[in-house]
């Protein structure tokens, strides 16, 4: 059940935040390289704690934590690749971005499987 929800939500964050690295001009391997182990870390951080929370927290705290996490997961995701993007010159506007994408792809893909599932 758990690789049900998290290997899912993994690629796709991984798709669309290294389409957004593409976008901000990552070319190099190396550059790929930090942005999807730092993607692995926080998205795999964030899923399994959402998946604890909604076991034990009422739903509308768990989406109100949702909220908290991302935006602590924008402000990790930042610092890491200012830290190990060297030449990078807009890590804050990348994290900040890249997030958005994979978020709001989320989103829809809900919407998508909820609409499909309530037909």
């Amino acid at each position: 059940m758990l690789m049900q929800v998290i290997l899912p939500s993994l690629l796709l964050t991984l798709a669309c935040e290294c389409a957004v690295g593409f976008f901000w001009g990552l070319r190099k391997r190396r550059e790929y390289l930090v942005l999807c182990l730092v993607n692995i870390l926080t998205n795999l951080a964030l899923n399994i704690g959402l998946v604890f929370l909604r076991t034990y927290v009422y739903y509308k705290t768990v989406n109100l934590l949702t909220y908290v996490f991302e935006i602590l997961i924008f402000i990790a995701e930042a610092l890491l690749y200012r830290k190990f993007l060297k030449n990078f010159r807009h890590p804050f506007l990348l994290s900040l971005t890249a997030n958005l994408a994979s978020y709001g792809a989320g989103v829809l893909v809900s919407l998508l499987l909820w609409h499909i599932r309530g037909l």
